[in-house]
């Protein structure tokens, strides 16, 4: 699927956000995570925020559900700017509703498959799960949380691949106050290689040259996320995100190897993105074990190894940053008693 912006406003943004990245100047002066929540929610019918607003509800006792859907909604004068308190409270109540098995609305398909605020979840979960990885490296927990918030905003208009270009578009369309957010809704979902993903079929024209480098056949082949990807030097808050973003589910946190294989149960993986997806991820993986001081250098690898060498290799450092995380988090909340 190819990856173009509605119109030449996006792309110039886009390069002024590339070139700013070259010096390391993205994600300054962010939203706090609650701020980020209520935009992630705005303009969601009240189905897909009941859960959430009866738990608001049973917190405070003083609005009932559909008081408190406006009051996310910020209808009504009374409520046009919320007090910092009152988004603290709807932002913690939201994480509390998802880990007490909740997801934040109660709507679904017709079918019944599949719940339309799950999307919501999975952000939650993954912006618990980024503010804990940057705070183990010692970087700001609250930028990555803010950034794990807003990565999906685009799943308000589309579940399809699409979600990256629209969430960029909802963010700069915001009248410009979070368009230092915005890059994060492109990088998630590319392991720092151009267009690879995880499970996705590969572009026509993108291949994997001799010496495990992503190539292309011809310009004419890249779309404009592929021409931002290849000018964009990816941060630390990029690399956060996108190992979170390959271990967070809808349910909760799980080891990147539960998570990679989850998503394969949805998509067949193509054997070009897939090894190159695999050796890029095992090198992050094993560059935030170094961070997190479990490794005194990163063994690299690269697609051109056999794809059992790599799914043996992925599933071993899979396990090894898992433990790892969960241990470091555990010895730092103790210290923090």
């Amino acid at each position: 699927m190819r990856l173009d912006f509605s119109n030449n406003h996006y792309k110039e943004l886009l390069e002024q956000i590339a070139e700013k990245s070259q010096q390391q100047t993205v994600y300054q002066k962010l939203h706090t995570p609650a701020e980020a929540f209520l935009l992630i929610v705005k303009g969601l019918p009240e189905e897909d925020l009941d859960n959430l607003c009866e738990m608001l509800k049973q917190e405070g006792d003083v609005y009932g559900t559909q008081d408190w859907y406006q009051v996310i909604q910020g209808n009504g004068k009374l409520f046009e700017r919320l007090p910092q308190t009152v988004s603290e409270l709807i932002y913690s109540t939201a994480k509390k509703c998802i880990k007490q098995g909740k997801n934040v609305g109660s709507h679904t398909t017709p079918d019944g498959r599949f719940n339309t605020s799950s999307w919501i979840s999975h952000s939650l979960f993954e912006a618990e799960l980024a503010g804990n990885i940057a705070e183990l490296i010692g970087e700001k927990r609250e930028t990555a949380e803010t950034l794990g918030i807003l990565h999906d905003i685009g799943r308000k208009k589309s579940h399809n691949f699409r979600h990256v270009t629209l969430g960029f578009e909802i963010l700069a369309d915001e009248d410009g106050n979070w368009i230092n957010e915005a890059p994060i809704t492109l990088t998630h979902s590319f392991i720092n290689s151009g267009r690879c993903t995880c499970c996705d079929k590969a572009e026509d024209g993108f291949s994997v040259d001799e010496f495990g480098k992503p190539e292309w056949e011809s310009e004419i082949f890249k779309d404009d996320v592929t021409h931002f990807l290849e000018s964009y030097n990816y941060s630390v808050y990029d690399d956060i995100i996108n190992i979170s973003d390959l271990m967070a589910t809808g349910k909760g946190i799980v080891s990147p190897l539960d998570r990679v294989n989850d998503i394969a149960t949805r998509k067949a993986p193509d054997v070009t993105n897939r090894s190159l997806f695999l050796s890029e991820f095992i090198n992050k993986l094993n560059e935030f074990l170094v961070r997190m001081g479990h490794k005194t250098s990163p063994k690299l690898t690269n697609a051109t190894q056999s794809i059992d060498d790599l799914q043996q290799e992925f599933e071993s450092v899979s396990v090894e940053f898992f433990e790892h995380y969960k241990e470091d988090l555990s010895s730092l909340r103790n210290r923090d008693k």
